[in-house]
């Protein structure tokens, strides 16, 4: 083989492992200290799967030892911007290029759960992806909506309203997610659910088997919870109003 081959091998499998590389997998997600013990075991969970974990500590008094990781970017709230809600786990959005997941501290994620959104992703090219979702068929939050549950079987992809940025994906080359367009600390599944749906992207609820995906359970409020109260519900009716976020049937 002469010098030319041998450069033109070299330079293939250059080329080669440069377009063969994974986009980057950078997860981030808000915490609340009553969830100190869940969190330990989501981040055991998680960080063999990423390339980068983001964690935004909401009014913690430190920063846990099990969090000092080269992989782990955590910051306190009261060294940021204050205690935002569900809205911390997109307070580097704006910053991240590549695969961008979006998850919760009392959610236990599968050995297997970054594979299976990459293939989800690849099935649904272009789409927002999550494993939890409602699909919106009256203007009325608080009204039953019809639900893509993350713990229960759902046997094929659907396309919901609003996905559960607990469990979900995106891509940044196809959906851009701006921080400042999440009007409240609140609902944040339903911000993003409203830059999706201006982008005219599609939010895909991905089909996988019954506690696949497993809550953990922790003391204090769920933000689904404190969403259903009355002041928080009749804000969120209003918002789904005015931006038109429902699918009729």
């Amino acid at each position: 083989m002469n010098k030319f081959s041998n450069e033109a091998g070299s330079l293939f499998d250059f080329m080669k492992s440069l377009f063969s590389r994974k986009k980057k997998i950078v997860a981030s997600m808000a915490a609340v200290p009553w969830r100190e013990e869940t969190l330990e075991n989501v981040v055991n969970s998680l960080l063999p799967q990423v390339d980068r974990l983001n964690i935004y500590l909401n009014d913690w008094e430190k920063v846990p030892s099990f969090l000092e990781h080269a992989k782990i970017n955590a910051v306190r709230s009261q060294n940021e911007i204050g205690d935002i809600g569900d809205r911390g786990k997109f307070y580097w959005c704006n910053k991240i290029k590549g695969i961008h997941l979006t998850v919760d501290d009392d959610i236990l994620y599968p050995a297997d759960y970054v594979e299976k959104v990459v293939e989800g992703m690849n099935r649904n090219k272009g789409s927002v992806v999550t494993f939890h979702g409602s699909i919106l068929e009256t203007p009325k939050f608080s009204e039953k909506q019809t639900v893509s549950h993350f713990a229960r079987d759902v046997p094929s992809d659907i396309r919901v309203t609003i996905g559960g940025t607990g469990v979900m994906a995106y891509n940044t080359a196809n959906v851009k997610i701006d921080f400042e367009s999440f009007k409240c600390d609140f609902w944040a599944d339903g911000w993003f659910a409203i830059q999706s749906r201006i982008q005219n992207t599609p939010i895909i609820s991905l089909k996988h088997e019954s506690d696949w995906l497993h809550p953990l359970e922790s003391s204090g409020p769920s933000i689904w919870d404190l969403n259903k109260q009355t002041d928080r519900s009749v804000l969120i009716d209003q918002w789904i109003v005015e931006y038109e976020l429902w699918d009729e049937h």
